[in-house]
C-alpha cells in the first residue's frame, strides 16, 4: 500500500490594526521555533520602524492600504514566494 503524503501550504494576511492585538502580535503568538507562518501584514498607517520589526521578526510582505492596480498584485506575489 502506497501512503499518500499530502502538503498543505497556507499563508496568514493579517491587517496591523486590529481589536486586541496588531498583525504582527498575531504572527509571534501563532509562529513556533521551527515553523514559521509566511505572512502578509496589511496596513493603513505604514512606518519605517514597524515595518523593520515586521521583517526582522521573518514577515513575509509588509504592504500599505490602499491596496488598488498595481499595489493589488503584490499580495499575490508575496504568496507565491511564500509558497515555492
Amino acid at each position: 500500500m502506497r501512503a499518500i503524503i499530502r502538503f498543505v501550504r497556507q499563508i496568514m494576511v493579517a491587517d496591523m490594526r486590529m481589536p486586541g492585538m496588531t498583525g504582527l502580535e498575531l504572527f509571534e503568538a501563532l509562529v513556533a521555533p521551527d515553523r514559521a507562518i509566511p505572512t502578509v501584514l496589511i496596513t493603513a498607517y505604514p512606518d519605517e520602524q514597524t515595518r523593520l520589526r515586521a521583517r526582522q521578526a521573518g514577515i513575509l510582505c509588509y504592504l500599505s492600504k490602499p491596496l488598488f492596480a498595481g499595489r493589488a498584485v503584490r499580495v499575490p506575489r508575496c504568496g507565491s514566494r511564500a509558497l515555492r
